[in-house]
C-alpha cells in the first residue's frame, strides 16, 4: 500500500543525506492521482461547480477537468480545482506542507541541495482528477474502445475531449456513466480489457433530476404569476416529438416565435434516462398522448445509435450544431445538437425560444454565472381539473358552470376540481431515493415498448460474483403516485460509478539518489474501492448532494448474486471492496 508520510519522511531524510554526500537530491513526490472521467450529469456532485466560476460570458469556454490537488489554482479554462465540499474534494482531504528540495550543481560542477520552499502534499487518500466527457466516452475510455484513450486531451466545452488527460501513456483508474453498460458495452470490455483487468465493476453512485431547461425571450411568456413555467407531462412529450412547434400552442396564445428543441448528439446518459422517461408515460399521458416516438436510447438522434430503436421524430434529420429543420411526418421543428451537459444549457441560454433537457443543478449553476435568460420549467403529471358538472341524462354533456337538469330523475351532478402538484426539480426532488441493485446483469436493447431490459446474465460467467451492479431503469422512470398524483419530481438519473476488478495501479514518477527519473508502479486498488464507494456513506461535509442540491444519496438494497437470489444482501460499501482487486 502506498503510504506518502513514509516516502515524504524517506525522501526528506534521503536529501539530507545526499547534501551531506554533495550528491543530487530527492524531489518530495506527490501521491498517485486516481484519473477519471465520463458523465456531465454527476459532475457538480463529484466535483463541484468551481470549473464554472470566472469563465467569460461563453460558458461554451467552461473547463471540463477538475482535479482535488490542492496546488491546482483557479484561473485556467481548461483545469480547475474541484470544490473542497464535493463528493470527490471531501474525500480526498488531508495534506500537509512540507520543505521541497531541488537538486542544483555549483560553478564547479558538484551537485548541491537546496530547499525551493514548501510544497502542499497529500497525507490521507489520493488526488481524484475528473474529466466531463459524457457517458459515452466515460465508458469507452473504461472498455479501452478505439479513439476514447485515457491519455488522449480533455479540453475545455468549445471543443469535444478525445480522453481523461491523464498523463501520456497512463491508464484510467474508474470512470462514469449515467447508462449502464449494455451487453455490447462489456463485450467490448472483455475483449479490450479482460486480460489485464478481468472484467469491469459497475456500481450506482447517486440520482440526479433531469430538468426541462427553456428560454422564454421573445415568447410572451411571463413571470408575474409564477417563477417558472409550468409543464404537463403531455406537452413535454409534445414538444420534444415535434407536436407542440410554437410558444403560442404552447401557452395557448397567437405568439409565433418557433421551438427549438436542444439535444445532446453525444453518446449521453442524460439523454438515456430523459428518453427512458418519456418512453414510460408518453403513450399513457392524460391531454394528449405520444405512441411509438420515444425509446431509452443513448442517443438522443438515431445518428450512431448502438442497436437499439430510435427515437422516430428525428428519423430523417441531418443534425449540426447550428440548427437544422427536423421533420416528423407533418410537423417541423427546430433542432441543436450539443455535446455535454454544460453545451446543452449554454445553447439554451443563447439562443431565444429553445427549450432543452440537463441536469438542473449545472442549469441552476450556469444561470448563476450567466443571467437569467435560462430557467428550468416544473413539472406536472396532467393539468388541473376544474370543478365540472353534468346531468345524469346527459353524462358527457359536462360545463364547467352549474347546469339546470329538466326531467323526471335528471339529476344535477357535480365533480370536485382536483389540482396537481407542480414538482420543481430541485426543491421537489427527494433527498434520497431507494432503490433495488440487481447483480450481474446488463441491459439488452429496447423492447417493444422503447423500454430497455434487463438480461440475464453478462454473458459469460462472473469470476467475482456481485460486482456488476444494475439498476432496472424501467424502475426509475416515474416516481411512485399517491392519489393520483406523483409523490416527486418525476425525471430522474440513477448515474454510475464504474472500474476494473483487477489491475489497480498507478504509475508514480520520483527521482533516484542521482537525480534520474524513476517511474514506481504502485498499488491503489484500496483506494479506488474506496471513492467507489463513498457515494453510500456520505460525509455531512458533501454539501453538492443532498436536499435543494438536484442530487440525491441512494438507499440502496443490494442483490450481491443474480436475480433471485436468496443470499443475505451485505452493505455495497463492503462489496465494492471485494470487487477491485490488486
Amino acid at each position: 500500500m502506498f503510504r506518502i508520510n513514509n516516502i515524504l519522511a524517506g525522501a526528506i531524510v534521503a536529501a539530507m543525506a545526499a547534501s551531506q554526500a554533495h550528491a543530487a537530491a530527492i524531489v518530495v513526490p506527490q501521491p498517485p492521482e486516481l484519473v477519471g472521467g465520463g458523465a456531465t450529469l454527476p459532475a457538480i456532485a463529484y466535483v463541484g461547480s468551481g470549473w464554472l466560476a470566472g469563465t467569460s460570458a461563453d460558458v461554451g469556454v467552461a473547463s471540463r477537468l477538475s482535479k482535488t490537488d490542492p496546488n491546482v489554482v483557479g484561473g485556467a479554462v481548461n483545469l480547475t480545482p474541484a470544490d473542497a465540499d464535493s463528493l470527490f474534494g471531501v474525500w480526498a482531504t488531508g495534506t500537509t506542507t512540507a520543505a521541497e528540495y531541488i537538486s542544483t550543481v555549483d560553478n564547479g560542477g558538484t551537485p548541491v541541495i537546496t530547499t525551493s520552499g514548501t510544497k502542499t502534499v497529500k497525507t490521507a487518500n489520493p488526488n481524484v482528477s475528473y474529466c466531463q466527457t459524457g457517458s459515452g466516452g466515460g465508458r469507452g475510455t473504461l472498455e479501452g474502445v478505439s479513439g476514447d484513450a485515457a491519455s488522449g486531451a480533455c479540453t475545455d466545452y468549445s471543443t469535444s475531449p478525445t480522453g481523461f488527460g491523464a498523463p501520456a501513456g497512463g491508464d484510467a483508474q474508474f470512470a462514469a456513466s449515467d447508462a449502464p453498460m449494455l451487453y455490447s458495452d462489456y463485450t467490448a470490455f472483455m475483449t479490450n480489457r479482460g486480460a489485464t483487468k478481468t472484467e469491469p465493476v459497475q456500481f450506482p453512485s447517486v440520482a440526479g433530476a433531469i430538468a426541462v431547461v427553456y428560454n422564454a425571450t421573445g415568447t410572451g411568456f411571463s413571470t408575474a404569476s409564477t417563477s417558472h413555467l409550468n409543464l404537463t407531462e403531455s406537452q413535454i412529450c409534445q414538444i420534444f416529438a415535434g407536436q407542440i412547434s410554437t410558444w403560442g400552442t404552447l401557452l395557448g396564445t397567437s405568439n409565433t416565435t418557433p421551438i427549438t428543441i436542444v439535444y445532446r448528439e453525444d453518446n449521453s446518459g442524460t439523454a438515456f434516462n430523459f428518453t427512458n422517461h418519456l418512453a414510460k408515460v408518453c403513450p399513457t399521458a392524460i391531454g394528449g398522448a405520444v405512441s411509438s416516438v420515444f425509446s431509452t436510447n443513448s442517443n438522443f438522434s438515431p445518428l450512431n445509435k448502438k442497436g437499439v430503436v430510435a427515437n422516430t421524430v428525428f428519423a430523417d434529420a441531418n443534425f449540426n450544431s447550428t440548427g437544422t429543420a427536423l421533420v416528423s411526418g407533418s410537423n417541423s421543428v427546430a433542432a441543436m445538437g450539443e455535446n455535454g451537459n454544460g453545451a446543452v444549457v449554454n445553447a439554451v441560454n443563447n439562443t431565444a425560444g429553445s427549450i432543452g433537457f440537463a441536469e438542473v443543478a449545472d442549469a441552476v449553476s450556469r444561470a448563476a454565472e450567466l443571467g437569467a435568460s435560462i430557467s428550468y420549467a416544473t413539472v406536472a403529471i396532467e393539468a388541473n381539473i376544474p370543478t365540472t358538472y353534468y346531468c345524469t341524462m346527459a353524462p358527457t354533456a359536462t360545463s364547467t358552470s352549474k347546469l339546470t337538469c329538466s326531467g323526471k330523475g335528471n339529476k344535477l351532478v357535480t365533480v370536485k376540481a382536483q389540482s396537481f402538484k407542480a414538482w420543481n426539480p430541485i426543491s421537489g426532488f427527494a433527498k434520497s431515493v431507494k432503490v433495488n441493485f440487481t447483480s450481474d446483469e446488463v441491459l439488452s436493447s429496447a423492447n417493444g415498448a422503447g423500454l430497455e431490459t434487463i438480461l440475464a446474465g453478462t454473458g459469460s460467467a462472473p469470476v467475482h460474483a456481485g460486482c456488476m451492479q444494475v439498476v432496472d431503469p424501467a424502475t426509475i422512470a416515474t416516481p411512485a403516485l399517491s392519489k393520483g398524483d406523483y409523490t416527486n419530481y418525476p425525471i430522474m438519473a440513477v448515474t454510475y460509478l464504474m472500474g476494473f476488478n483487477t489491475g489497480n495501479s498507478v504509475t508514480v514518477n520520483t527521482v533516484d539518489g542521482s537525480g534520474n527519473p524513476v517511474a514506481t508502479t504502485t498499488d491503489v486498488h484500496a483506494f479506488v474501492a474506496s471513492l467507489l464507494s463513498s457515494p453510500y456513506s456520505i460525509s455531512s461535509k458533501v454539501k453538492t448532494v443532498g436536499t435543494g442540491t438536484g442530487y440525491a444519496a441512494l438507499v440502496p438494497t443490494l442483490d450481491l448474486h443474480a436475480a433471485g437470489a436468496t443470499t443475505t444482501a451485505p452493505k455495497a460499501a463492503t462489496t465494492v471492496a471485494a470487487c477491485v482487486l490488486q
